[in-house]
């Protein structure tokens, strides 16, 4: 599945967006209209909360929870814990910041040949190194 910027950036918005310093999964379904019920849309959700994950992003509150709160059938069904709670990190803030900036994300996309894992890593170093030249 190819990362499309905009459901990443609006994940990144839920959190930037909510009064609370934890967002519980279904609240983060809510915000992105996405149904935490429709199994489409539980695959969608795991997808963005794994890369913010990988990236380090955020950080599921759970404890011991390697599948940020979601469960795989042997049918490849998959069912959440609805109320798995999450926290941006500053990383986190960081990237958002630098992709709502068109000036610096302007700037910052030609480095970037196509979103993925390795180069949304290097969003808030490219975004200080663009503000600091």
């Amino acid at each position: 599945m190819k990362i499309d910027k905009n459901i990443f950036q609006d994940t990144l918005k839920a959190f930037i967006d909510s009064n609370e310093s934890q967002l519980r999964m279904m609240d983060l379904a809510d915000s992105l209209c996405l149904d935490w019920k429709n199994s489409d849309d539980l695959k969608t959700l795991y997808f963005y909360l794994g890369i913010l994950n990988d990236c380090k992003l955020i950080q599921c509150l759970s404890n011991n929870d390697n599948n940020l709160g979601f469960s795989f059938t042997s049918n490849n069904v998959i069912s959440a814990n609805i109320s798995t709670r999450y926290r941006l990190t500053n990383s986190g803030h960081q990237t958002y910041e630098a992709l709502c900036n068109d000036g610096v994300w302007n700037r910052i996309k030609p480095k970037i040949k196509e979103l993925g894992i390795e180069s949304i890593k290097q969003i808030p170093s490219l975004a200080i190194q663009m503000l600091t030249n």
